[in-house]
């Protein structure tokens, strides 16, 4: 009995030993535009221990004198990191990631008898580029290259025998929503009006992606699709 109580005694004196060397740390995490962000990652130069942003962008955390930065990471942002230096408040304004878009290349000759596509109309233009994994960004079920065969057979298959002759890009930016519907598309680039459209009209009609992950939620993502058009 003496050993036991002894033993809780001595247990609770290295708590409490560990926890006034320590000390409350918090802040606020917005964008660029002062807007709360919710489940961004905070944890510690050279420890596993970290917390996340509740949905108004506040953090709390207890830390230790051994804690030299703090990092802020969002799947959405890029990745910021502070010194600590004795600071008790420590606030982030990120900046939104914009992730390299998908290219295609849609090289076809318009005829009275329809679309006929070229050899050239599965090359690739540019080489996939992809900004630093986080925690697991949205994706087209079967990844990029299913993404790039389902936007080159839909536009291909119903494209109208009417459309002007063309040669450039329409790229488009959207957003993959929580469970993950395509959505709020807008013209970052265009040829013409009715071609833009029906460039936005199949991109609309995709099928839902995996969502983007941060700290275990599904989150919205943005993501950019740029289509080389060489109409003839």
């Amino acid at each position: 009995m003496i050993k036991t109580l002894l033993f809780l005694t001595l247990s609770l004196l290295i708590i409490s030993e560990c926890f006034s060397q320590g000390k409350i740390l918090h802040g606020n995490v917005v964008d660029v535009h002062g807007r709360p962000i919710a489940l961004a990652s905070i944890t510690f130069k050279g420890f596993s221990y970290g917390t996340m942003t509740d949905k108004d962008g506040n953090y709390t955390a207890l830390i230790s004198e051994k804690y030299d930065s703090i990092i802020c990471t969002h799947i959405n942002y890029s990745r910021a990191i502070e010194k600590i230096d004795g600071n008790s408040t420590i606030n982030f304004k990120m900046e939104t990631i914009k992730p390299s878009p998908t290219t295609i290349l849609i090289d076809t000759t318009l005829s009275q008898s329809g679309v006929s596509v070229s050899k050239n109309a599965n090359e690739k233009v540019k080489g996939d580029k992809y900004f630093e994994k986080v925690e697991i960004f949205a994706s087209f079920f079967g990844g990029e290259k299913a993404l790039k065969h389902y936007l080159n057979t839909n536009l291909i298959a119903s494209m109208p025998d009417t459309f002007a002759k063309v040669k450039g890009s329409v790229k488009y930016g959207f957003t993959i929503s929580s469970d993950g519907t395509p959505k709020d598309f807008f013209l970052l680039k265009g040829v013409d009006k009715s071609i833009d459209e029906y460039v936005m009209q199949i991109l609309a009609a995709m099928p839902k992606w995996k969502p983007a992950i941060q700290n275990g939620r599904s989150v919205e993502q943005y993501r950019e699709v740029e289509i080389y058009l060489n109409i003839r």
